[in-house]
């Protein structure tokens, strides 16, 4: 996991010179996967109630960011 994250890391300098918005597209690609993941997290809690962990903040993160 840390290999495939430090060769995305040194394709996204090698390409930040290249492409033409490089550095928005880069930050709403990363936007993406933060609402991508805040979404499963609130599914699983709301596939399993039982589980004691407050997803509050994951909720608050998805009604904020979703429209953009």
């Amino acid at each position: 996991m840390i290999t495939r994250n430090l060769f995305e890391l040194l394709v996204d300098i090698k390409l930040i010179d290249i492409i033409l918005d490089a550095v928005p597209k880069n930050d709403r690609i990363n936007r993406c996967r933060k609402l991508r993941c805040a979404r499963k997290i609130v599914r699983f809690k709301a596939a399993h109630p039982t589980i004691a962990r407050d997803d509050s903040i994951y909720q608050s993160y998805i009604a904020s960011e979703e429209p953009a």
